[in-house]
């Protein structure tokens, strides 16, 4: 399996979204969700009821293999927001190249 991405949970108090990072090396941030529900890039959802914790999904450009160090990467760019990460999640494809991890949509 390839590593190509992942996921990084991050706690922001208030339903308040975090600011995190839009690119960091190869990988940028595909999505953002609270609850199950995708808020970024923008949509109808109403961001008031919303728990603290928020999904950050970065995945590389069309899902090229990228290193475990630029994973860590991304973590170190969102640690220096001063927003606490809970938990990362490694996203990979599967051996026919198709996503091993759910769909954003």
């Amino acid at each position: 399996m390839e590593l190509v991405g992942c996921d990084v949970f991050v706690y922001s108090e208030n339903g308040t979204m975090p600011d995190v990072p839009k690119q960091i090396g190869p990988l940028r941030l595909e999505l953002m969700s609270n609850r199950g529900t995708k808020v970024w890039p923008a949509t109808a959802a109403r961001l008031d009821y919303f728990a603290d914790e928020w999904r950050c999904r970065f995945t590389s450009e069309g899902d090229k293999p990228v290193k475990r160090g630029e994973v860590d990467a991304v973590v170190r760019a969102i640690m220096e927001t001063g927003k606490p990460w809970t938990r990362i999640q490694a996203l990979h494809l599967a051996k026919d190249g198709s996503r091993a991890f759910s769909s954003p949509y």
